[in-house]
């Protein structure tokens, strides 16, 4: 793992203790994120799924749901 890699790990791990500490969600976004209009759309809907944990990213073949052409659910019940 980089150096950055590990910066941006360790931000984000201190934002999921305060998450836990707070018992409130949140969003972490990386410094580079592009929000299209898809995603703008169904933001509301996809932060009222029923889950302790969502990840946006970019996954290729591994969609569990497609909520559009452009946006899509990947969700992992085990995260280690």
């Amino acid at each position: 793992m980089s150096e950055s890699e590990k910066a941006c790990f360790a931000s984000h791990y201190l934002l999921w203790q305060e998450c836990v500490r707070l018992n409130e969600k949140i969003l972490i976004l990386e410094d580079d994120i592009v929000f299209n209009k898809e995603f703008i759309e169904h933001l509301n809907e996809i932060l009222s799924l029923d889950y302790e944990m969502l990840r946006f990213n970019y996954q290729e073949n591994k969609i569990a749901y497609r909520v559009d052409k452009n946006v899509a659910l990947v969700l992992k019940n085990n995260l280690f």
